[in-house]
């Protein structure tokens, strides 16, 4: 998933950071609310990460000017004020999900996965809340698994990243941009072939073995496509 992550504790909001890139998300920081705010109105997250207390603009301030702009984000605050009026104040407020400080990297973690399941409930299996499904693909999002039919393919994390994200809109053409805003970061370089030498070797592990041409389609001028 791309995620915002706004929070003015440096040290918290690079350990949260290096946590969610090691499971596979592609996150970016505001070290304040204003900066936050301006972040989000920029790039289409899908979950947004929130402080309360913060300089610039405090968390609800933040909450309030997105939820009015119709922000389409999964929207969790992560606060130290605990009190059942400051949950109220965030709820009310518009916030999707409240997790109190101090708070586990785990808990975080199946906070976000819960997300990821209502997000795309089109995408996943209905045998296996937690598999991606689509034509001959799966993906188990708990172990990492990927197989095409019984064969088990292993992947690089770039590559599984963006086949995730294939997978998800699985007969959708995605443009070379809305792959790179989505699997890496805001400092993203759109002049390099990243994008172009992932799909290039994500074809090499998914095509090897089978026949029909690429499972992911180039379609000209416009971008990739993965067939359903």
């Amino acid at each position: 998933m791309r995620i915002l992550y706004i929070e003015d504790d440096k040290s918290l909001r690079k350990n949260v950071q290096d946590f969610l890139k090691r499971q596979g998300h592609a996150v970016d920081t505001a070290k304040d609310g204003k900066e936050g705010l301006d972040l989000a109105r920029q790039i289409r997250y899908e979950v947004i990460l929130l402080d309360v207390l913060m300089p610039e603009l405090n968390g609800l301030e933040v909450l309030k000017a997105l939820k009015e702009e119709k922000h389409p984000a999964h929207i969790m605050i992560i606060s130290g004020q605990t009190k059942e009026e400051h949950r109220l104040a965030g709820f009310s407020t518009g916030a999707d999900d409240y997790l109190p400080k101090p708070f586990t990297l785990d808990e975080l973690m199946l906070r976000l996965r819960l997300v990821q399941r209502r997000i795309n409930q089109t995408a996943f299996s209905k045998n296996d809340p937690d598999a991606l499904v689509a034509g001959e693909l799966s993906v188990n999002l708990l172990t990492f698994q990927v197989k095409r039919k019984d064969k088990v393919i292993s992947l690089r994390p770039k590559e599984y990243e963006v086949l995730v994200y294939l997978m998800k809109n699985a007969g959708r053409v995605l443009s070379q941009q809305q792959i790179a805003e989505h699997v890496w970061n805001v400092d993203f370089d759109l002049d390099t072939t990243r994008v172009e030498s992932q799909i290039k070797r994500l074809r090499a592990q998914l095509d090897d073995g089978f026949d029909g041409g690429s499972i992911i389609e180039t379609i000209p001028k416009r971008g990739y496509c993965l067939r359903g």
